[in-house]
C-alpha cells in the first residue's frame, strides 16, 4: 500500500456526489494518490442516504479508500477541543474528531470546511479545489 497522504472529508463526496465540476476533476486527477477516509465521514454519509440504493452507491464510492478510525486519546482530545471551541464557534463533534486523527496521524486534511477544521493547532487543513 503507498503512503497515505492524507484525510478526505465528507464534504469532498458531497461535492462529488452532487457532480460539483471542480470535485470530480480533482478527485480523477488524485486517482493514483492514496488517501484515507475518517470512518465518521463514512457514517456521516451514509447517514445522508435516502434509501438502500443510495447507501450502497455511497459505500461502493468509498470502497477504494483506508479507513482510519478513532482511538481513545482521539476521544479525549476531541472532547477538549470540543469544549473549548463550540460555544464560540459552533464546531461540531465530527469535526473535533477528524481533526484529532489528522493531528494523531500528522496527516493534512482535504476538506473546503476551513471554517471549523483550520481551528485545530496540530491540523493541517488543504483546501483541494
Amino acid at each position: 500500500m503507498s503512503e497515505i497522504l492524507g484525510l478526505l472529508d465528507t464534504n469532498i463526496f458531497i461535492d462529488f456526489s452532487r457532480q460539483y465540476k471542480p470535485a470530480i476533476e480533482w478527485l480523477v486527477a488524485n486517482s493514483e494518490s492514496t488517501f484515507a477516509i475518517p470512518s465518521l465521514v463514512r457514517m456521516e454519509l451514509v447517514l445522508g442516504a435516502q434509501s438502500r440504493a443510495e447507501q450502497e452507491k455511497i459505500v461502493r464510492l468509498l470502497q477504494p479508500y483506508a479507513l482510519v478510525y478513532p482511538t481513545d486519546q482521539d476521544a479525549k482530545w476531541a472532547m477538549e477541543q470540543f469544549e473549548l471551541f463550540y460555544l464560540s464557534h459552533q464546531v461540531e463533534i465530527i469535526d473535533c474528531f477528524i481533526a484529532a486523527m489528522s493531528a494523531r496521524l500528522k496527516l493534512p486534511i482535504f476538506t473546503r470546511n476551513t471554517r471549523h477544521l483550520g481551528l485545530f493547532q496540530d491540523t493541517i487543513v488543504r483546501v483541494p479545489y
